[in-house]
């Protein structure tokens, strides 16, 4: 299609003119005027007939623009724009590549803040109940996000800038990525970061409770937790890997984006990063709200209680 058409098909844009006796002159000058525009056609009525609209007396107007920007790029995105916001003959609806990839834009930046507040409130009142700590879990959440933009820059550099082209096996670099596809790659790698965390968390939580001090009960936490995070690791990261050796361009993306972040999380963030925070956070990972009157002492004597037992053996 690149070679028998002059136009590529995903560069052009379909503008419906709900009118269709419009004087259609002013407006196509109007519209071959703007940037990036490089031919502006009126399509016949009788063609938009033959898709089946016969029936209809009176049919819309469709114009046919073609770009020469890219679909995915900035400037397809403000040609969108401006063909909606120039003056027409009556309401006008714009369709094509180009504006498709605009309204999912649109739509995602819109929700994901509200999705984002409502994932960290919630991840944030289960950690805190599972700690028993202010601090533990808002540092949990800080580490996760470092995480996930290491995810995102190697996601970025690898597909978006084509570094990893050869050896996943040549695929085509456009510049951008898939918005529905590199939000769901990031949520797995977000929740299999809070997952990891969930793991060494409640073990290093469970040494301190036993009286050691808190640098011990990370060493203690990391030295039993380690192979089970790695291996953890490593199978997700085998499975998913597998789908880089797909000749679809979305399914390398999420094999090798789930299977990176998978490995980085487990080796490098709670190999070194979580314990080293954690060491020079010091008794403060467990700092929680102070409570007053009995039900504060009562638990006081409880953890005390449950320390005495431990070193007993009982």
């Amino acid at each position: 299609m690149r070679e028998r058409f002059e136009v590529p098909p995903e560069r052009v844009q379909v503008v419906v003119l709900e009118r269709p006796d419009a004087n259609l002159e002013e407006y196509t000058a109007a519209v071959a005027r703007l940037p990036h525009v490089g031919a502006v056609r009126v399509v016949p009525t009788a063609r938009v007939g033959e898709y089946g609209y016969a029936e209809h007396k009176r049919l819309p107007t469709v114009v046919l623009v073609a770009a020469a920007v890219g679909p995915d790029t900035a400037e397809g995105a403000r040609l969108v724009d401006a063909l909606r916001e120039t003056p027409a003959p009556g309401s006008v609806l714009v369709g094509g590549r180009a504006a498709q990839i605009t309204d999912t834009n649109e739509a995602v930046r819109g929700a994901l803040p509200w999705v984002a507040v409502a994932m960290c409130s919630s991840l944030l009142a289960a950690l805190t109940a599972f700690t028993r700590s202010a601090m533990a879990p808002l540092k949990a959440l800080t580490v996760a996000v470092v995480s996930l933009g290491a995810s995102l820059g190697l996601i970025v550099w690898t597909f978006q800038q084509g570094h990893g082209a050869g050896a996943l096996g040549d695929f085509t670099v456009t510049g951008s990525l898939d918005a529905s596809m590199l939000l769901f790659t990031l949520a797995v790698a977000f929740g299999l970061s809070i997952d990891y965390e969930v793991f060494l968390l409640g073990r290093i939580r469970e040494e301190f409770d036993s009286g050691l001090d808190n640098r011990t009960a990370v060493v203690e936490g990391i030295s039993r937790t380690g192979r089970l995070m790695t291996s953890a690791a490593v199978a997700l990261a085998i499975s998913t890997a597998a789908m880089t050796t797909s000749h679809v361009s979305i399914l390398k993306l999420i094999g090798a984006g789930i299977a990176s972040a998978a490995i980085l999380d487990a080796l490098l963030v709670r190999g070194i990063l979580v314990p080293a925070v954690m060491t020079l956070l010091g008794p403060a990972n467990w700092w929680k709200p102070v409570l007053t009157g009995r039900r504060r002492r009562g638990r006081h004597i409880a953890a005390s209680d449950r320390r005495a037992a431990f070193r007993s053996g009982t």
